[in-house]
């Protein structure tokens, strides 16, 4: 069975985009990681933000597949995993499927908790997380949960959105347990510098 995961923003062009084409990178494929995304108010049809799509081919990564759609409720029923950019996504997620909410959090979050979580599968690493929540302290500014918006910003803004989402995205496959063997032969972007 697939692991399904979910990565929600808003307007499903540059961050969540961005997210979902690391997770695939850096999975392995035989993993059975399937990984979708979509916007709040996703402007729909459309391709990556230039500077977002700029940013993940200077990773080798090929942006040019992805069309933003519509988040809609059953996506977030069917998930086994749902990551969103910022607190306000997970408050739509939420509002719009309230079952979702052990298996809902921000990107930042998940990957803060995940740090904590011991568990040989991926189910497992999710409910962990769950669990954890109001255990593992949380950033004394809860806007450091939340990925900046870099839309309509100029490119470097992409490349430091990338390097946030790049940490975050790390720890989330190795987590899982889903990261491709460092001898494979793809290439693996490295986290952009400050």
């Amino acid at each position: 069975m697939p692991f399904t995961v979910l990565v929600v923003c808003t307007g499903n062009i540059s961050r969540s985009p961005m997210t979902q084409l690391l997770l695939e990178f850096w999975s392995d494929p035989k993993a059975g990681l399937v990984v979708s995304s979509a916007g709040t108010h996703a402007l729909v049809g459309q391709p990556m933000d230039d500077g977002a799509a700029s940013a993940m081919r200077e990773l080798g990564i090929d942006p040019s597949r992805h069309r933003a759609r519509q988040f809609q409720p059953d996506m977030a029923a069917e998930a086994d995993l749902i990551i969103t950019a910022e607190q306000t996504h997970l408050e739509v997620v939420l509002a719009q499927t309230p079952t979702a909410l052990r298996r809902a959090f921000t990107i930042k979050e998940f990957a803060r908790l995940v740090a904590h979580v011991d568990a040989a599968d991926p189910d497992s690493v999710v409910a962990q997380a769950a669990a954890l929540r109001g255990l593992v302290p949380r950033p004394a500014d809860a806007a450091d949960d939340d990925v900046a918006d870099p839309h309509r910003q100029p490119t470097a803004v992409s490349r430091s959105t990338a390097a946030e989402l790049t940490v975050a995205v790390r720890a989330i496959v190795d987590a899982l347990g889903v990261a491709a063997k460092p001898a494979g032969t793809r290439r693996r972007p490295l986290p952009y510098r400050r």
